[in-house]
C-alpha cells in the first residue's frame, strides 16, 4: 500500500501527471454539469421518494393514479364580488371552458367543479336524458340544481366541496397523475394563461395550489415553497 500510494503521489505531482489529473477532473465536472441540466424538479413518479418503489404505499399510489383521476390536486379558489356570483350561467360556462382547457394535457385526469355538478344534476332530474346535461340558462335554474344536490344528500354540507352556501366563494379542483416538475409548471402556466385571457364576470380566480408540491400562484406570479 505504501509503494502504491507513493507512485500515485509522484504521478499526481509530476509535470505531466498534474495536467492529466486536471483534465480528468475537468471532464468529470463537465459531465456532472451536463447531467444536472436533465434532473427533474419535483417527484419523478407517483408515490413517495422516501420509500422503495415496491413498497405498499408506492404500489397503491401507482394503481390509484392509473385507475382513477389522480391523487395530486390543483386547487383554484373562486371569489365573487357578491352573493350568488357562482350561480351566473356565464361564469359556469367560462369555468367549463377552463375545465376543457386544463384537461387537454394527459397528466390531468379529471376535475371536481361546479359546472359538471350542475349538468349532472340537471340530467339526473330529467330521467337521466343526456340532452339535459346542460347548464340552465339563468341563475334561478342553477340555484335549483345546487339546492337539490344539497337537499338530497345523505349528509349536510356536501355542496361545500364546490362552493359556500351563499354561492360567493368556491373552488375548482383538478386531479393530476403525478407531481413532476414539468407537470406542475405546465399546470400553473395554463391556469395563469386562462386567468389572463378569460376574466370572469364578478368572480376572481384566487390562489392556485398543487397539493404535495406547494406551488402557489397569486396575481399572475408564481413561487415555489
Amino acid at each position: 500500500m505504501h509503494e502504491l500510494l507513493e507512485r500515485v503521489g509522484n504521478f499526481c505531482t509530476s509535470r505531466r501527471g498534474r495536467w492529466g489529473v486536471f483534465a480528468f477532473s475537468a471532464l468529470i465536472i463537465a459531465a456532472g454539469v451536463y447531467e444536472a441540466t436533465a434532473v427533474q424538479i419535483g417527484e419523478t413518479e407517483a408515490g413517495s421518494p422516501l420509500l422503495f418503489p415496491n413498497s405498499d404505499f408506492n404500489v397503491s399510489a401507482r394503481d390509484i393514479n392509473h385507475m382513477f383521476a389522480g391523487s395530486n390536486q390543483l386547487v383554484i379558489y373562486l371569489h365573487g364580488d357578491h352573493e350568488n356570483a357562482l350561480k351566473d350561467p356565464e361564469v359556469l360556462n367560462e369555468l367549463d371552458d377552463l375545465r376543457h382547457y386544463m384537461l387537454e394535457r394527459e397528466e390531468a385526469g379529471g376535475t371536481r367543479d361546479l359546472p359538471t355538478l350542475v349538468r349532472s344534476v340537471n340530467r339526473l332530474y330529467h330521467y337521466d336524458d343526456p340532452k339535459w346535461a346542460v347548464i340552465p340558462p339563468d341563475a334561478a335554474g342553477v340555484g335549483n340544481m345546487t339546492f337539490m344536490y344539497e337537499a338530497n344528500a345523505p349528509v349536510p354540507g356536501v355542496i361545500l366541496e364546490y362552493m359556500d352556501y351563499s354561492a360567493q366563494d368556491g373552488q375548482f379542483v383538478l386531479f393530476y397523475k403525478d407531481a413532476k416538475g414539468s407537470t406542475i409548471d405546465e399546470a400553473i402556466m395554463r391556469a395563469r394563461n386562462f386567468m389572463t385571457t378569460h376574466p370572469l364576470k364578478g368572480v376572481t380566480l384566487g390562489a392556485v395550489i398543487l397539493i404535495g408540491a406547494a406551488h402557489v400562484l397569486r396575481g399572475g406570479s408564481a413561487s415555489h415553497t
